[in-house]
């Protein structure tokens, strides 16, 4: 048995210029299926620590020795008032992973925005590289990796009505 949790308010970093600030978003529609089964009713407490809210989804799991799928959904609604005027940035951490027993065999995270997304909205410092973008998502796929900080996502873009004025 393993306890596995995860935040249900998180720091999103962002605005990467010369210095980073953290937003706190809330999560919506949270989905959570470990070796097929969906994982609803959370066992860990609500706590406080360092004057932060840590309210967490967490369950007690059965995991199978050297081979687990685990699905994790979510939608979050970003603070419109940060970012850098045109630019949005969203950073998603991978590298905890690497306190996880071997490498992770297979692990697709997809990123889906509620408008189609064009290349040319995709700035340069997005990474890592070897993404797939498909009308409005992004999609990293790892294979047989242990997370490090070069494996956290880190997407840059010009925020949606930015483009579409330059457009016209």
């Amino acid at each position: 048995m393993l306890k596995i949790g995860f935040p249900t308010r998180f720091n999103l970093l962002i605005n990467y210029e010369k210095q980073s600030r953290d937003s706190i978003n809330n999560i919506y529609d949270f989905i959570f299926v470990v070796n097929g089964d969906s994982l609803k009713e959370t066992d860990i407490p609500n706590t406080k620590t360092q004057n932060y809210d840590n309210d967490w989804y967490g369950w007690t799991c059965k995991l199978k020795p050297k081979l687990n799928k685990i699905f994790l959904s979510y939608r979050v609604k970003t603070n419109p008032s940060y970012g850098y005027g045109w630019k949005r940035n969203i950073h998603y951490v991978l590298c905890t992973g690497k306190y996880w027993k071997g490498k992770i065999d297979y692990a697709e995270i997809n990123i889906h925005f509620p408008e189609k997304l064009h290349d040319e909205q995709i700035l340069e410092n997005t990474s890592p590289s070897g993404y797939e973008q498909m009308h409005s998502t992004m999609r990293w796929i790892f294979k047989d990796f242990n997370p490090t900080p070069d494996s956290n996502i880190r997407l840059e873009l010009i925020d949606f009505q930015t483009y579409a004025k330059i457009c016209k």
